[in-house]
């Protein structure tokens, strides 16, 4: 959708710190910050309300290349829409971390790559693609109760 550089997901594995931290720009305002510690952090500069912003996406590897680039397409379409992409992550987060009141309650995501987030109010248990494709078997293998 925008424009980007020709770097790859092996490239930024063999990124290494340096002195002062740096930005490996991929494109489209999506760069990788290189911190002196080495943390590669995904973000994007944008401009909103005619202030300068930076969007912050989230860590690599935990974040892909992919990944980072579907989000910030993501966080451009908000733009487009008159809505800032950091309050708008914001308000999602919040919604995300909002206790549950009710005990039978529990919030289920999918993440991009196939994991499973269960959340309760006392536990949140996170399931990899091959115990998602375990458990989705167990569950179709159960017998169906008669609804009444």
């Amino acid at each position: 959708m925008f424009p980007q550089s020709n770097i790859t997901e092996a490239d930024i594995i063999k990124v290494t710190p340096r002195e002062n931290a740096y930005k490996l720009t991929v494109g489209g305002a999506l760069y990788l910050f290189v911190s002196p510690n080495g943390g590669k952090h995904w973000r994007m500069k944008y401009r909103f309300n005619g202030k300068e912003n930076a969007f912050s996406i989230g860590s690599f590897p935990k974040i892909s290349l992919q990944e980072a680039i579907e989000a910030r397409d993501n966080a451009k379409t908000l733009l487009k829409e008159g809505l800032d992409p950091n309050l708008a992550k914001q308000k999602e987060n919040k919604e995300k971390t909002k206790p549950l009141h009710n005990k039978a309650q529990f919030r289920i995501d999918m993440s991009s790559d196939g994991v499973l987030t269960i959340e309760t109010e006392k536990k949140i248990i996170s399931l990899t693609k091959a115990q998602v494709k375990a458990l989705q078997s167990f569950l179709a293998a159960l017998p169906m109760e008669n609804e009444a």
